[in-house]
């Protein structure tokens, strides 16, 4: 029998707020423009998707690009939905396709990720909404480990 993997949605703690508001996860729209379709992202890759790395600004202007660890030194707390396969059919060819991406913009991403040593054939989405009845865990990044925080212990699964 086959190993369940689970695809992650990588996010930040501000984005889950707004996220377990509204009850789903949203289609990602930035630099998304008609005709392309959004898509909500996934990974297959077990503990961070590199491409969703945040930068910081200081406050003299100064920008860094910051890895997993200067994140979370920094206080920029990772959290992590996790899903079913079925959640999130579609690989990257896929999604390349049912979301009618320019051909420039997903050489861009496929550019940005081998910057950042990430790897689109760990990349999965949908074009749907995915609501809070299709996840099977959520974690944050705390003290070193993926932890689910203690009010979601056993709400998912």
């Amino acid at each position: 029998m086959a190993e369940t993997i689970i695809l992650w949605h990588y996010t930040f703690l501000p984005h889950l707020k707004s996220i377990l508001r509204d009850g789903l996860i949203k289609p990602a729209t930035a630099f998304v423009e008609p005709p392309e379709r959004p898509i909500v992202w996934f990974s297959k890759n077990q503990f961070w998707e590199r491409t969703v790395t945040k930068g910081m600004k200081f406050s003299d202007g100064r920008w860094i690009e910051l890895d997993f660890k200067g994140m979370v030194k920094h206080g920029v707390f990772p959290v992590r939905i996790g899903v079913r396969s079925e959640t999130a059919p579609y690989d990257w060819l896929a999604l390349r396709t049912i979301s009618h991406m320019k051909p420039e913009m997903a050489d861009g991403l496929v550019r940005v990720a081998e910057e950042v040593r990430a790897d689109p054939r760990d990349w999965r989405g949908t074009s749907s909404p995915v609501a809070i009845a299709a996840w099977v865990e959520l974690e944050v990044y705390r003290n070193d480990a993926w932890v689910t925080p203690p009010c979601f212990v056993g709400a998912f699964g």
